[in-house]
């Protein structure tokens, strides 16, 4: 995937310039979780490479892979997982060998090959659990 190798271009790409993005939280770049709200269009975009940017960033061998894709009309259904070691604090306390996972269902509306709108759930809550019982 593209997006294993740090291509931020493919989310310009991937989504239109007023993308709608609901979602529950996110990363910030502090791997801390934010509550969410709406975005749209350019910070909508902005969030997506902001959390690709954390994980990048904060993960040793991060990779993404989808483990389920469902297509029906115009919207498409994934469950994606991201795997990797964290590095930084937690790499400096030995824990570096720990894999952590990350996993995501989302939905999302598909025109003219492009996502206009997501709604995505991911398990922000339970990571930092895990990652404060280092």
């Amino acid at each position: 995937m593209r997006h294993n190798k740090g291509d931020l271009k493919v989310i310009d790409r991937l989504f239109i310039p007023n993308y709608v993005l609901h979602s529950p939280g996110a990363l910030n770049d502090k791997m801390d979780y934010q509550p969410g709200v709406d975005q749209v269009g350019p910070a909508a975009i902005a969030l997506r490479k902001l959390t690709a940017i954390a994980l990048r960033e904060n993960f040793l061998n991060g990779t993404y892979a989808v483990a389920d894709q469902i297509a029906e009309g115009d919207k498409v259904v994934t469950r994606w997982v991201y795997r990797g070691n964290p590095k930084n604090e937690i790499a400096s306390a030995g824990r570096a060998s720990h894999l952590l996972t990350i996993t995501t269902i989302e939905v999302d509306r598909i025109r003219n090959s492009r996502i206009t709108e997501s709604w995505s759930m991911t398990n922000m809550p339970s990571l930092k659990l895990e990652l404060d019982h280092f």
